[in-house]
């Protein structure tokens, strides 16, 4: 009976790791969930889209391509399609008072500023028992009479308690997303001058 239990006992952890095949991203950026309003509490009025920005380019810079960091022996991967996941993450400034587009340099709307985005950075740690996304998104002109480029960075960690590899990590990226989304809409003023 006690040898049985051993081997019950050591199967599990081989069965739980098992399980853990390396991680695949989620396909597109999804905005975390606002904080919970208290009784009485009113909703923020949302925020006038001012700065007019035209996405003319988008770039993946992380090295290596194909890892964003590990829980305990698998990895984590990004998704097959680069270009549509950066554009999901840089589409989340339309809830931050920008009105982006997605255009060709030539293509631009009178009035928008053309901007390219690089994704510098974006991995995950697992450390105390939660995972800690960090994302780097660099945002330059594409418009040589109004020169920038600066890079924005968010770190956000959640707890594997009661929860799925997955969906914390992702949940990690998410917020470390958001948090340099807000970043560079604290930084509009470099964008949107007027």
């Amino acid at each position: 009976m006690r040898a049985l239990l051993a081997v019950a006992l050591l199967a599990i952890p081989s069965a739980t790791l098992a399980e853990l095949k390396p991680g695949v991203m989620n396909a597109t950026y999804a905005e975390p969930e606002a904080p919970k309003l208290a009784p009485g509490e009113k909703a923020p009025p949302p925020i006038p889209q001012t700065c007019k920005i035209a996405i003319v380019g988008i770039e993946d810079l992380r090295d290596p391509a194909n890892y964003m960091g590990n829980f305990f022996d698998n990895h984590f991967e990004p998704p097959a399609d680069r270009q549509a996941w950066i554009k999901s993450m840089v589409a989340g400034l339309g809830t931050r008072g920008f009105d982006v587009k997605f255009a060709e340099t030539g293509a631009v709307s009178a009035g928008y500023l053309p901007v390219k985005v690089a994704l510098k950075t974006a991995w995950l740690d697992y450390h105390n028992g939660g995972f800690y996304g960090t994302v780097i998104l660099r945002l330059s002109s594409a418009d040589a009479s109004r020169p920038f480029e600066k890079s924005y960075r968010g770190t956000f960690w959640r707890t594997l308690l009661m929860a799925t590899v997955m969906g914390r990590s992702n949940d990690a990226l998410n917020g470390a997303v958001a948090l340099s989304l807000n970043r560079i809409a604290e930084d509009a003023k470099v964008f949107c001058p007027n």
